[in-house]
């Protein structure tokens, strides 16, 4: 819906995929909580007709999704995204998805011009403060267990350097005093 309207006011977007620039967080949760199925699906001709059948008798869009269910659950789920990759991240995930309706919330209604007053506004400024938290945490959970080859190359010549300084100092100090 939002790229439509994008490509409709701005013609030179016409040709250029422009879902990711338009997406809501509430799309790119959606897509971050999916579930990723294995590539196989059992190769049983009477499964395969009865796909076939559901298929082709769909005459309605609505009547499409009892047919994608019945896909999905031929296809084995291997993980989901969330739980995977996102909610170890996160002390406390259950505050985190809280913090995120909030913040949500918030910017819809800042988004749909409702009206505003202070207290509507410090509340806002409240919950942005709380979800950039959770979100700069999680963020430097990831950067610390998921560090580069060179960046812990880079350490261990650090800490390689620092003893060799401290074992220096410490022959140093031994050396004037005898």
């Amino acid at each position: 819906m939002n790229a439509g309207n994008v490509k409709r006011n701005v013609s030179s977007f016409a040709n250029i995929d422009v879902n990711l620039y338009t997406v809501t967080l509430e799309t790119l949760m959606d897509t971050i909580k999916s579930d990723i199925y294995t590539d196989e699906m059992p190769n049983i001709p009477e499964i395969q007709k009865l796909i076939k059948s559901r298929i082709f008798a769909i005459k309605q869009l609505d009547k499409m999704q009892s047919a994608l269910d019945y896909l999905r659950m031929q296809y084995t789920k291997r993980y989901n995204i969330w739980d995977k990759f996102f909610e170890p991240l996160f002390d406390e995930p259950d505050k985190f998805e809280q913090s995120l309706s909030d913040f949500i919330a918030n910017r819809n209604h800042v988004a749909h011009n409702k009206l505003l007053d202070l207290s509507a506004k410090n509340k806002m400024l409240c919950d942005t403060a709380k979800f950039r938290r959770f979100v700069k945490e999680a963020i430097r959970k990831f950067e610390s267990e998921n560090r580069s080859e060179e960046e812990e190359e880079t350490l261990q010549a650090i800490e390689e350097q620092r003893e060799y300084e401290r074992s220096t100092v410490r022959n140093d100090r031994v050396g004037i005093r005898s």
